[in-house]
């Protein structure tokens, strides 16, 4: 009887270098610059910036938080449901478009707070530039 040894290899999912996501560690965190932040999809680390992530959604992801240790710098709401279309009317005349996607800078974006922007649900694409910590969000149902 013959035995085939076999050979585990990870891979990696969508190019680049594998590594672990895990958020930084206090020294790591020191070392940041003031225009570095963590990058959480709800509750899952994403990296740092300068970054570009996608949130789809349908995978149930509802906000983008930017942080630095337990400071939290900016919070995008990513709203589920429409609300009155007439609400959105300044969201659909005078913004860029990248291919299918509306493109606006964060500052464009209504706020429910201080570090809350929300992102409106139109049923198309969205990218979201964060020009302060180098974010680009692309937002897809």
């Amino acid at each position: 009887m013959r035995w085939i040894a076999a050979v585990v290899v990870p891979v990696c999912l969508f190019g680049g270098a594998c590594k672990s996501l895990k958020p930084p560690d206090s020294e790591q965190l020191a070392k940041l610059t003031d225009n570095q932040a963590e990058i959480y999809v709800g509750k899952s680390y994403r990296g740092l910036t300068p970054r570009e992530i996608r949130v789809r959604r349908e995978f149930g992801e509802t906000t983008v938080t930017l942080s630095r240790g337990k400071k939290v710098l900016r919070v995008l709401d990513i709203e589920w449901s429409s609300r009155r279309s007439g609400s959105y009317l300044p969201y659909l005349f005078g913004v860029d478009t990248e291919g299918d996607a509306l493109v606006y800078n964060i500052e464009d974006l209504e706020q429910s707070n201080d570090s809350t922007y929300v992102i409106p649900n139109l049923g198309v694409p969205i990218k979201v530039r964060d020009r302060q910590y180098g974010l680009t969000v692309w937002v897809e149902d």
